[in-house]
């Protein structure tokens, strides 16, 4: 994956969610890779699990496999269902053309679900933590 190439997919992305419905749930929280510390809940983390060129031959295809987590310290499950549906909508099947000229397609691909104890400044709290993988299928240009 160019430099380039990923920059403008990883903005694309983070685009999609921070100034849509995901991006209002969360208060803004979306971020690449981890969080910083003392991120009041709910928030999303999202980075990138595998690259690999498609079509070696042309390299015109590239095939990237996103995960997206999802937390929430909320009792009740409607908050992370929420920011989970949200997430569908704005990334099921979606088509974007990056700041590159390239096209994406996004596909859901598989979901677990946890119930994590994480430490917080106030102590220790039951957080819902829900994993969505997507396979992101760019076609070159």
């Amino acid at each position: 994956m160019s430099t380039t190439f990923e920059t403008a997919l990883l903005k694309a992305i983070y685009s999609a969610l921070a100034n849509g419905t995901v991006g209002s749930l969360v208060d803004g929280r979306v971020f690449l890779d981890v969080a910083p510390d003392g991120t009041q809940f709910p928030y999303v983390v999202f980075f990138i699990i595998s690259s690999a060129q498609d079509d070696p031959f042309s390299g015109t295809l590239e095939n990237t496999f996103f995960q997206f987590s999802l937390f929430s310290a909320s009792q009740s499950p409607a908050e992370i269902l929420a920011i989970y549906n949200a997430l569908k909508a704005a990334l099921d099947d979606a088509q974007l053309t990056l700041s590159t000229g390239d096209m994406i397609t996004m596909r859901r691909d598989i979901m677990t679900t946890d119930v994590e104890e994480i430490t917080t400044e106030s102590g220790t709290e039951l957080v819902k933590h829900w994993k969505i993988d997507y396979e992101v299928i760019a076609d070159r240009v």
